[in-house]
C-alpha cells in the first residue's frame, strides 16, 4: 500500500540529525527559474516556463530514496520543491527546533551559477544526508539506481554556509522562519 509505514525504524525526518553528516543531492538541478518563488520574491514577477516534469524519472527517484530509507543508509531526506535548494537546506538545518544543526556546503560553479544551483526548482530531486560510514553505500545504491548523486558538504556547527553565497547562523534562520509571522502580526496589532 502506497503511504504506510509498515516499519518504524522508516521514518526518516527532513531536519539533519547530528554533526559530521554527509549531505548529497540527488537529481540533477537544471537551469529552471521560470515560475519559480525566487523570481516572485527577488524580481517580483511570475513567469516563465515551469520547471519540466519526466513522470518516468520522478517515480524511479522516489522508489530509489525510498528503498534507501528502507535500508537504513539515509538519516534525513528533504524533497526539494518551493524555493529549491536554498531553501531545503535551510530547513534541514532548523527544522528540529530542540537541536538547530548548520551544514558547510560547496556547489560547483563550473557545473552550474550559484543562483540556479539555490533556487532553481528542477523537479525529481531530494537533498538528503547520510553517516560517514554509509557513504560508500549511499553512491552505489544510486549508482545502480541509475540516478545522479553530488556530494554537496557536511552537517554542523551553529550556521549555513554555502561557499561563495552566504554564511547565515541557524538562530537567525530559526528566527526569521518561526518568529516572522507573529511578529508581523504583533506589529499590525500595535498599529491599529
Amino acid at each position: 500500500m502506497v503511504g504506510l509505514i509498515e516499519d518504524i525504524d522508516h521514518l526518516t525526518p527532513a531536519f539533519f540529525r547530528g554533526a559530521g553528516e554527509r549531505i548529497y543531492l540527488v537529481g540533477d538541478t537544471l537551469k529552471e527559474l521560470g515560475g519559480s518563488e525566487f523570481l516572485k520574491s527577488v524580481h517580483g514577477e511570475i513567469n516563465g516556463d515551469c520547471p519540466a516534469l519526466d513522470l518516468d524519472l520522478e517515480h524511479r527517484t522516489q522508489q530509489a530514496v525510498l528503498s534507501a530509507i528502507r535500508k537504513g543508509l539515509l538519516r534525513s531526506a528533504h524533497d526539494l520543491a518551493d524555493g529549491g535548494l536554498a531553501v531545503a537546506l535551510a530547513e534541514s538545518c532548523i527544522a528540529n527546533r530542540n537541536s538547530l544543526i548548520g551544514a558547510s556546503v560547496v556547489l560547483d560553479p563550473a557545473q552550474l551559477d550559484l543562483t540556479h544551483w539555490l533556487f532553481s526548482e528542477s523537479q525529481s530531486r531530494f537533498l538528503v544526508s547520510v553517516a560517514p560510514q554509509q557513504a560508500e553505500a549511499l553512491e552505489d545504491h544510486f549508482r545502480v539506481a541509475g540516478l545522479p548523486l553530488h556530494y554537496l558538504g557536511e552537517s554542523g556547527g551553529n550556521a549555513l554556509k554555502i561557499e561563495g553565497a552566504f554564511d547565515i547562523p541557524t538562530s537567525e534562520l530559526a528566527a526569521i522562519y518561526y518568529d516572522t509571522l507573529s511578529n508581523l502580526m504583533d506589529k499590525n496589532a500595535g498599529d491599529r
